[in-house]
Parts: structure tokens; C-alpha cells; sequence
């Protein structure tokens, strides 16, 4: 079913960048762009529930010895015009090698909190990675600028369909409990706290160190 979705959904998202190219009328690029914008978060939406779907059928994954740190360096990589367009600065306090027990996969966690992180806070702000070593585990922080969340909310903030109410940001709660599931998979756990350091919140997971 999400093939057969994602083929017309990609129909509109080809077209649509083709009209883009080739109009000048201010106006008619803005619905353009609107439409392009809603396309893709259809998309999205149909992307995270395939995702979520093959997860939640897995009761165990293959681990290999990995290098967490270098896994999260390249993360921003992929959401450059993002940080451009919202003129934000990431920051890593990651420095050295943090050997690790994880699965490929893995890298949808720290795209999903950064992503997360982008959509979250305000222009012209910035988004710290940060590990901890906690014995047999690495803590992965993931710091915001955003309007944080309430105490009442952090509590089912990783279940599916549910999503803290923000303005402006849309989306069907699915990242997160992608997140959640695939730190299960791994061993670990995942969790959310007020920034104590200033405005906004941290996100955080632990993977097993190798």
C-alpha cells in the first residue's frame, strides 16, 4: 500500500518541481510551493508509517561494533538547506571515539531528533550533540531552543500518534515513536528533559557501549 501511495505522491512532487522551474508569476510559485510542501509532508507521512511498520513486526536486530561519534557528525549533513534557510548553528561537544554495540538504523534516530530539533526552535538559534559515558551505555543529548515541553506532555511525547501541540509544525507523531523503537531494539532508552541550561529541551537516548 505505501508503494502504491508513494507513486503518485512522487508523480506530484516531479511535476511540481518542473512547473517551479519554469514559472515566473510570483503568485502562481507561491502555491507551487505550497503544494510542494504539503506533497512532501505526505510523503513523509507515508515514509514513517512504513518505517514504523516494519519495526514494530521486528523483535530483534543485528549489532555491529561501530564508532557513534562519527555516526553522529554526519548527521546535519542532509539538512543543510534547513539550517540555512532557518540560519541555525549546530554545535558538537563530541570529540574522540564512542565505540558502540548499534545497528545501521540507528542513524534514523539522530536524523528524526535533529529534524525535530530544526522544526522546533527558532531562527537564528542552536542545536547541541552532545555523549555521556554512563558506565555500560552512551547518552546521546540532543539540545533545542524551542518553547520546551510541559511536564504533563514529556511523559507520552514517544508514543505513537500523539504529538505535543506546536504551531506551525504539522505532523502525524509517528518520528518519535520510530525513535522509541528503534533505542528498544538496540537495549536502551529514550527520554526528554527541560533545558537547564536555557530555553528549550533535551532529547536523549542510550545505546550500549561495545
Amino acid at each position: 500500500m505505501c508503494h502504491d501511495l508513494l507513486n503518485p505522491a512522487g508523480i506530484v512532487k516531479g511535476f511540481t518541481e518542473v512547473l517551479l522551474n519554469i514559472e515566473e508569476n510570483e503568485k502562481k510559485r507561491d502555491f507551487l510551493h505550497k503544494i510542494k510542501r504539503n506533497n512532501t509532508h505526505i510523503i513523509n507521512i507515508i515514509e514513517n508509517a512504513s518505517n514504523w511498520s516494519k519495526l514494530e513486526s521486528m523483535d530483534k536486530i543485528k549489532l555491529e561494533i561501530k564508532d557513534l561519534g562519527s555516526v553522529i557528525l554526519k548527521t546535519p549533513d542532509v539538512f543543510s538547506s534547513q539550517l540555512e534557510d532557518k540560519q541555525m548553528t549546530v554545535h558538537f561537544a563530541v570529540s574522540g571515539q564512542y565505540m558502540a554495540r548499534i545497528n545501521p538504523i540507528v542513524e534514523e534516530v539522530f536524523s528524526n531528533l535533529f529534524s525535530n530539533a530544526i522544526k522546533y526552535s527558532p531562527k537564528g538559534s542552536d542545536i547541541i550533540f552532545d555523549v555521556v559515558d554512563m558506565h555500560d551505555f552512551w547518552k546521546v543529548t540532543v539540545v533545542d531552543s524551542g518553547e520546551g515541553i510541559a511536564d504533563e506532555d514529556k511523559v507520552y511525547v514517544f508514543d505513537r500518534f500523539k504529538r505535543v501541540n506546536k504551531k506551525g509544525v504539522k505532523g502525524a507523531g509517528l518520528g518519535l515513536s520510530i525513535v522509541k523503537r528503534i533505542i528498544e531494539l538496540h537495549g536502551g532508552q529514550v527520554g526528554v528533559e527541560d533545558n537547564l541550561q536555557g530555553r528549550g529541551s533535551v532529547f536523549w537516548v542510550t545505546l550500549k557501549k561495545a
